[in-house]
This record gives structure tokens, C-alpha cells and sequence, in this order.
């Protein structure tokens, strides 16, 4: 029986490795080498372990594409993510060769992956995922646009929460005396809905 590999490693010194992964245990089962060398044994390390950490990682269908992407440090750096295995590949993007991926001891959705924010690069972008002039408001667990529009707000009111909401983070004091100024226009309306009476 032929087993197909999940990966082919390559370490620091060009030896490839084919391996096959257990998506349950993490067990890597080494398959054959560059040498030719036939394997078929279970390696002393599992897939999430350190000692798998600066290996090149390919696919054998043919080349490692990203699906999402990681913020790190204020850059997003494109990843792989193995549906089946659940193995996370971290683009190369300081190395010579941009096309090779690393692989890490992260697993998606597992405790390790953090609080890392993520994102789709399979899925349709849409404008409220990105931002010009800042992340203040895409960094917020819900965007002022998104309340707004989901409420049908109206315009004073909506600059009203737009600016109380970003006010710590973009313009500090002039955004609240903008929200108040918005707040006070919506008074002079009250105002003159009574004069009309």
C-alpha cells in the first residue's frame, strides 16, 4: 500500500524528507528521503515540536499557497492553513526565497494560536476590513459603520458615535467637543420642531 505524504521537509543542509502527519496525535511518520533511503518509521518528534521549526515545507501536489494572513508586529504575513491536519506554514518573508514556507508549532484553533488576529485571503475583501489613516476603528470588536448602518442612524447622531468611539485612540479631545457639537445640533432640531408647534 502506497501512502501518500502530507509534506516534504527540506532542512538547512537540502535533505528532503517526505513525511506523512497524523491529524490526531501529531505523530510525523518518515516515508523516504532525497538519499533515495526508503523510511516508513515513526519519528521520535511530533509535527508540533521545535525540532520541525526551520524546515522548508512543501506540499507535494505541487507548492504551498496562503489562505490567510497574520498580523505580526504591525505587518501581515501570509500563512497556510491545513484544513485536514490543522498545521499552520509561515511564509518565508525575510529569507532569500519567497516562495518557501516554515513550518511552526502552531495548530488552527488550538490555546497556542493566542490572540493573533487573522484574516481570509480566500474570502471576498470588503471595504470595512480595511482602513485609510489608521486602525481605529477596524481594530474594534464592532465598527461604528456596522452599529450605524445595522440601526438605520441618522446623520448628526451617527458622527455622534462615530467620534465618541475613536476619541482615545485618533483625535482625543477635539473628538469630543465634535461629538457634542453634533449632540448640540441634534438639540437645536428639538428646538425647532417646538417653535413649529
Amino acid at each position: 500500500m502506497t501512502i501518500t505524504p502530507d509534506y516534504i521537509v527540506q532542512d538547512l543542509f537540502g535533505k528532503r524528507t517526505s513525511i506523512k502527519v497524523d491529524s490526531e496525535t501529531g505523530d510525523v511518520t518518515v516515508l523516504s528521503d532525497s538519499l533515495g533511503s526508503r523510511g516508513d518509521y515513526v519519528h521520535s518528534t511530533k509535527w508540533s515540536d521545535d525540532y520541525w521549526l526551520d524546515f522548508v515545507v512543501e506540499k507535494p501536489e505541487g507548492g504551498v499557497k496562503p489562505n490567510y494572513e497574520w498580523e505580526d508586529g504591525g505587518h501581515w504575513v501570509p500563512i497556510h492553513v491545513d484544513y485536514v491536519t490543522g498545521d499552520v506554514l509561515i511564509k518565508d518573508v525575510v529569507g532569500t526565497n519567497p516562495d518557501d514556507y516554515f513550518s511552526s508549532s502552531y495548530r488552527w484553533g488550538s490555546t497556542h494560536w493566542g490572540n493573533r488576529t487573522t484574516r481570509s485571503l480566500t474570502q471576498e475583501k470588503k471595504a470595512k476590513d480595511t482602513q485609510v489613516g489608521g486602525s481605529h476603528y477596524k481594530d474594534l470588536a464592532i465598527q461604528p459603520i456596522e452599529f450605524i448602518r445595522s440601526n438605520n442612524i441618522p446623520y448628526f447622531e451617527a458622527n455622534v458615535i462615530k467620534y465618541v468611539t475613536r476619541h482615545k485612540n485618533k483625535g482625543g479631545k477635539q473628538d469630543i467637543e465634535k461629538a457634542i457639537h453634533y449632540l448640540e445640533l441634534i438639540l437645536d432640531e428639538y428646538e425647532e420642531e417646538k417653535e413649529k408647534e
